[in-house]
C-alpha cells in the first residue's frame, strides 16, 4: 500500500504536491495541538500500547476493538460520530 501511495504522490505535478504537503503539515499541527490540549489521550494511548505489547495479539484490529469497547458506556449509541439505528424512534 505504501508503494501505491508513493506512486500516486509521484504522479502529482509540483503545485499539487505542494498543496498536498501543506495540507499534510496543517493536519499534523492540528493533531499535535489536539493531543497537547487533551493530555488524558496520551495516557490512554500509552496504556493501549502497553497492553498490545504485553498480549502481542495476532489480530491487532480485533484486539484494539475489544480494548476500546471496554470504555464504552451502556448509553453510548453513536459509532464514529454517526447515529446508529438504535437512536431512531421509528
Amino acid at each position: 500500500m505504501k508503494d501505491s501511495a508513493a506512486a500516486a504522490l509521484e504522479s502529482l505535478n509540483c503545485e499539487q504536491r505542494q498543496v498536498f504537503q501543506d495540507r499534510e503539515e496543517e493536519l499534523r499541527e492540528g493533531h499535535e495541538e489536539f493531543l497537547r490540549s487533551h493530555p488524558e489521550l496520551r495516557q490512554i494511548l500509552n496504556d493501549f500500547i502497553a497492553a498490545t505489547l504485553l498480549h502481542q495479539p495476532e489480530d491487532i484490529f480485533e484486539f484494539a476493538k475489544n480494548y476500546f469497547l471496554a470504555f464504552k458506556t451502556p448509553t453510548d449509541t453513536t459509532k464514529r460520530g454517526v447515529a446508529t439505528n438504535e437512536d431512531s424512534s421509528a
